[in-house]
């Protein structure tokens, strides 16, 4: 099996179809020590798998399957993954939450429009990590992008968690954690799961959400929306 580095964690997997093998290059890694996340995927498995899901490709059977089981041995290192576009910008990174088409990912790419792709960059645009380490939120790269296959191999303090909703006129609003719990939970693995799953993901909410603040923001698709956000989270402007 291939050496990884993902999160911070290293990770031990082999992958047969285009899909994985082309995202996996910036996360190889050399360790001696033993892995710590085992992904473990057969051909038979992905066979098997698109059996079930025959609108699927092979290497994108593998490409989910290798996500659940990423996702599932994350949560016992203190971390879990989030559907999300992320950006870092000036050392931070900002993670971006919300129903399938809502606008992810062109909130995130007017960021890049305003503050320029080398200053705003979109590290994941579908399942960034996060992950608490020395008592502290980061955001995580991962293989797991989505569509586009936008993916960075960082680690990056995460300054905020941010779900976006449509509006004719803009605004964010910082919510309180009864608030934030239930929707961050519609944006995991949580639903299906068995009731051992289900529990470590709320613990690793809970610890998440009293690290890092979480944010409501009301945009339509203009440069004023990725500029209120932005001044608000970062801490430049107060609401």
């Amino acid at each position: 099996m291939d050496k990884y580095s993902i999160a911070g964690l290293r990770v031990r997997a082999k992958f047969h179809y285009d899909r994985m093998i082309a995202n996996m290059p910036k996360y190889k890694s050399n360790f001696d020590e033993e892995a710590e996340i085992f992904i473990n995927i057969t051909k038979q498995m992905s066979m098997e798998y698109q059996d079930e899901n025959p609108h699927f490709t092979l290497g994108s059977c593998e490409y989910s399957m290798a996500g659940s089981q990423f996702y599932t041995q994350l949560l016992d290192h203190d971390g879990m993954m989030l559907h999300a576009s992320s950006i870092m910008m000036d050392g931070n990174a900002y993670l971006f939450s919300a129903r399938s088409g809502t606008g992810k990912s062109t909130h995130t790419s007017l960021w890049q429009k305003v503050y320029g792709k080398d200053r705003a960059v979109n590290f994941n645009d579908d399942k960034p990590a996060i992950r608490i380490i020395d008592s502290k939120a980061y955001a995580c790269g991962t293989p797991f992008s989505g569509k586009s296959d936008i993916n960075l191999n960082v680690i990056v303090p995460l300054k905020a968690i941010c779900f976006l909703e449509r509006s004719e006129t803009n605004y964010i609003e910082k919510i309180p954690p009864f608030k934030a719990i239930p929707l961050i939970i519609n944006q995991t693995i949580f639903k299906g799961q068995p009731p051992e799953i289900q529990q470590k993901v709320q613990n690793m909410i809970a610890k998440i959400i009293s690290l890092v603040p979480v944010y409501k923001l009301g945009c339509n698709i203009s440069d004023e929306a990725a500029i209120l956000a932005h001044d608000v989270m970062s801490g430049e402007k107060s609401v």
